[in-house]
């Protein structure tokens, strides 16, 4: 009876193992999954991870922008609210089809009247340069509420974020397309007014049209582009910025731990500034799996607390999971702190 029981047991721990690891694998777990699964109504359990908090980020902004009327989207696409991805999923919208459609209109009068504006000032012997990346970067800032007092550390935290570097590359390349194709326009009407000097400046214009057209239609679409992609910098600058601060939480829990590590303790007791710094160095430390890892076991280890796995599983399991080090680093603690060793420890301290 005995060992009819013990079976029965082992074989409901194994249906309970199997249906665990079933639905593991059925949860979505990159960021583009997560995100599409929340926008498609599926429920997906908080996990403890960037791309899930990124994916949420995402599906709250296509949330905010999926019940607005046409006209309300097209004062956010003036803005450069609107990102590649959150176009992406409201491509099938109908206010959001309007919306572009309206859109596509207003840039090409923009860029008519910007064609008016570049001829009036070579009538009159001025000459302008828009600073499109200029122009780009302040709007960003104004967005995110960076000021003179926080510059510094804002540029700190997102100056790691391979995405925000290569967002930012393509602004300044957009802009510098911009610049020199309303150059070239310029010089365009300029050579036709030596050409036909006694023609009105809208015959020049007229003419001027005809044979900047391709250029015209390259600085349309480099103005789309410009928009989007001011939009999606916005958005990797703000997931930049929580992603730090979702690292110093981390490491600051970490710090709370190492209670019997002096270094430690002395960089808890720096000012704030010095505290930055140090976080700043564990994190560019936790970019390597070995040392990060080893560090959290060589802590417990120095306790008396010993794993049940060794430093090479541990970089494996990190690696099979798709965590980033610091959400794996914290998960491995958690682990530690519930064996009964480290409860022990607590209660002798107490």
């Amino acid at each position: 009876m005995k060992l009819n029981t013990q079976q029965a047991d082992l074989k409901a721990q194994e249906r309970q193992q199997v249906a665990q690891e079933t639905a593991r694998a059925n949860t979505p777990i990159n960021q583009k999954d997560v995100l599409n699964a929340l926008v498609s109504g599926v429920s997906v359990a908080p996990q403890n991870t960037s791309a899930y908090r990124n994916a949420q980020m995402q599906y709250k902004t296509y949330q905010k922008f999926a019940t607005m009327t046409p006209s309300q989207l097209v004062d956010n696409m003036k803005m450069g609210e609107i990102g590649t991805e959150t176009a992406q999923l409201l491509a099938s919208n109908p206010s959001y089809i309007k919306a572009k459609e309206d859109f596509d209109k207003f840039q090409k009068n923009q860029s008519i009247n910007n064609m008016i504006k570049s001829v009036a000032e070579g009538a009159t012997g001025k000459t302008t340069t828009v600073d499109h990346y200029q122009n780009a970067s302040d709007s960003i800032a104004k967005k995110l509420g960076i000021n003179e007092t926080n510059a510094d550390a804002f540029v700190r935290i997102v100056s790691q974020d391979p995405e925000t570097l290569q967002l930012t590359k393509t602004v300044s390349s957009i802009a510098k397309q911009l610049n020199t194709l309303n150059t070239e326009r310029n010089a365009v009407y300029e050579d036709l007014k030596k050409q036909y000097p006694d023609l009105s400046a809208s015959a020049i214009m007229k003419l001027m049209a005809g044979r900047t057209k391709e250029a015209t239609a390259q600085i349309d679409a480099l103005n789309s582009s410009l928009t989007l992609t001011q939009a999606d910098l916005k958005m990797a600058m703000e997931m930049a910025k929580s992603e730090y601060e979702a690292t110093k939480e981390d490491i600051a829990l970490q710090a709370g731990l190492a209670k019997e590590d002096r270094a430690m303790q002395n960089a808890l007791d720096l000012s704030q500034a010095q505290f930055d710094q140090k976080i700043a160095q564990q994190t560019q430390a936790m970019n390597d799996p070995t040392t990060a890892i080893g560090g959290v076991i060589k802590q417990f280890s120095d306790l008396g607390i010993v794993g049940d796995r060794d430093l090479a599983w541990h970089v494996a399991e990190q690696k099979r999971l798709g965590m980033t080090l610091p959400e794996y680093t914290k998960k491995m603690i958690e682990d530690f702190k519930a064996k009964p060793e480290y409860q022990r420890i607590q209660d002798q301290q107490a």
